[in-house]
């Protein structure tokens, strides 16, 4: 075997192996993880889908992305042979059982998939690194506490990263390799289902034409083609929910109906919001003013469903009359997302974690898991600079991505559910960067690599710090 190679079955074994262990153990330390929701109704509608054959009741839903809630519907379809306890969670409709063993089900297959996440970005580092430094990021990236408290819980980050890394993964496959337009179509398939989880990356396009130009260094077909494919790969599935929702609602919907509320929610003032705390509780008040004035009554989730597009319609006014009359506010907002999104440490979730199972502020216990996204961020902005300065486009197509999700929140809505995304990226630039200090066969000087070592060694052992919040 090449120093520089590991075999990457044995990789994939171990990655796989570390991660349902880890994710098994962190989900039976969490006691609180059946009823952690997380504000999210999707379990909820999930339920009615498998049910009733449909995701509200009593009018067309279109107010959540559906990618999310087609898988939790098909974990719970093929989960019906479990025993037949039952539980009871509050829903728009009032109380409705919903089996206890369903959402421990979901959570088992979340913990299979945040595994394969890990094995992705295996895959996709391996072709931007030394496939040894690919091993070490991928492990402390399935290790990861912030990711070992996304399993147990109903939110869609963990299934929304799958299709992320797995189309990354085959747009760089179909960049190093040119003449493989079959892989550029997949890529493009795979982003049309990750914009159904979220449709931030509608705004992918926009980013991948000017990244295609750099990597195809004047060829102009190859562009074209580029394009072309991905675009036409993302229509195949956002195409048929288009549809569906134009058959429900008379509008042409790409994903669903909430970008108004978000935009608006961008447009209000934000003071002291952080990614340690979740801001959207300090907009319920001017936003249940708008709900009344469009339904005449408090705000229920089974009223946002049935007002969906009245209240988007709302939104979408006030939110424009905010940029007109205050656009220093919503300018300043963009610029706070931007640095937020870029450089804040997103340990929100630890905190809620913390505060549940304690009852009580436990912030110092989260320390070891700030300094490692710290770390994290320093190192990928050095990989940035270092990409840049030898004119290396590998870390291009994650550049494109990042900056796509970061934009795209930046301009409209930014809160702690949202900062997950960026860290994969962050992985993948601290591990090519470690990668190019520590494996280089350019031989750095001694000093650098003594300090590849040195930083490569303090991403694992802090890695391993953050573990003390499960005990």
């Amino acid at each position: 075997m090449d120093r520089g190679e590991f075999g990457v079955k044995r990789a994939v074994i171990i990655i796989l192996g570390v991660c349902i262990l880890f994710g098994a153990l962190a989900v039976t330390r969490n006691p609180y993880n059946r009823d952690w929701t997380r504000g999210e109704l999707s379990h909820v509608v999930a339920y009615n889908l498998c049910t009733t054959g449909k995701m509200f009741p009593d009018a067309p839903y279109v107010a959540r992305p559906p990618g999310y809630i087609y898988f939790i519907a098909a974990v719970f379809s093929a989960s019906e042979f479990l025993a037949p306890q039952f539980c009871f969670m509050e829903t728009p409709e009032g109380h409705v059982p919903v089996k206890t063993n369903l959402l421990v089900a979901l959570f088992i297959a979340q913990i299979f998939v945040h595994a394969a996440n890990a094995v992705l970005l295996y895959l996709w580092a391996g072709r931007l690194m030394d496939r040894r430094m690919a091993l070490v990021i991928a492990l402390c990236f399935g290790t990861s506490v912030y990711w070992l408290l996304q399993i147990a819980s109903v939110h869609y980050a963990v299934w929304h990263l799958f299709w992320v890394l797995a189309a990354g993964y085959t747009w760089t496959l179909a960049w190093q390799e040119r003449e493989r337009s079959l892989m550029m179509g997949l890529s493009g398939l795979l982003w049309g289902i990750a914009t159904l989880v979220r449709p931030v990356t509608l705004l992918l396009p926009l980013f991948a034409v000017p990244a295609a130009v750099i990597a195809g260094r004047g060829d102009k077909h190859w562009v074209i083609r580029f394009t072309l494919l991905i675009i036409l790969g993302m229509a195949v599935f956002i195409g048929p929910n288009t549809l569906r929702n134009y058959r429900l609602t008379g509008r042409w919907i790409p994903v669903n109906a909430q970008a108004a509320a978000a935009l608006w929610g961008g447009t209000e003032p934000h003071p002291g919001i952080s990614p340690k705390h979740y801001f959207w509780p300090r907009l319920l008040p001017e936003f249940e003013r708008i709900y009344r004035g469009v339904t005449g009554d408090n705000y229920t989730y089974a009223g946002y469903v049935r007002h969906n597009l009245a209240l988007e319609d709302a939104f979408r006014r006030e939110a424009w009359r905010n940029i007109r009359e205050r656009p220093g506010v919503y300018a300043g907002n963009v610029l706070t997302n931007l640095k937020l999104f870029a450089v804040g440490v997103d340990s929100g979730i630890l905190n809620g974690y913390l505060a549940r199972r304690h009852g009580e502020d436990r912030t110092a216990t989260t320390r070891p898991f700030d300094a490692l996204m710290i770390l994290l961020t320093v190192l990928a902005g050095l990989a940035g600079y270092a990409a840049l300065r030898a004119r290396d486009t590998r870390l291009l197509v994650p550049a494109a991505v990042l900056l796509c999700y970061g934009l795209g929140h930046a301009l409209t809505y930014l809160d702690i559910n949202y900062y997950y995304f960026k860290q994969p990226f962050l992985y993948l630039g601290a591990g090519y960067l470690l990668s190019r200090l520590c494996c280089s066969s350019d031989r750095p000087g001694a000093g650098w690599r003594i300090a590849g070592y040195v930083m490569t060694g303090a991403v694992i052992c802090v890695t391993a710090m953050s573990w003390r919040i499960f005990f």
